[in-house]
């Protein structure tokens, strides 16, 4: 993620009054739901020998091959990340309205 990227999900969270260390902790719990999102998204996708492939692959620490693979089989991914992160945000900011409500 850069620092455009970065600001733009603080914006959205409206954190910019907590700390650097706070915001970068909200952002990684934030950025590790979108992943586990993403990563039920795409499992469900493919087919079981497909996901055999998939696995292979990620434990010989072929990140790049995998993403390539799920990149050309998820014709909308760049746009399946992005809404999903939009989800998160959303979701995020839903659940923080209801902590700080009595």
């Amino acid at each position: 993620m850069n620092e455009k990227q970065k600001q733009q999900i603080i914006k959205s969270l409206s954190i910019g009054h907590l700390t650097n260390f706070q915001q970068d902790k909200i952002i990684g719990m934030v950025l590790e739901n979108v992943s586990a999102k993403l990563d039920i998204i795409i499992w469900n996708a493919f087919l079981t020998e497909e996901k055999k492939k998939l696995y292979s692959a990620s434990k010989i620490g072929e990140s790049k091959k995998v993403l390539r693979y799920i990149i050309s089989k998820i014709g909308n991914f760049n746009q399946l990340v992005e809404d999903t992160t939009r989800e998160t945000i959303k979701d995020f900011k839903a659940k923080r309205r209801n902590i700080s409500t009595p």
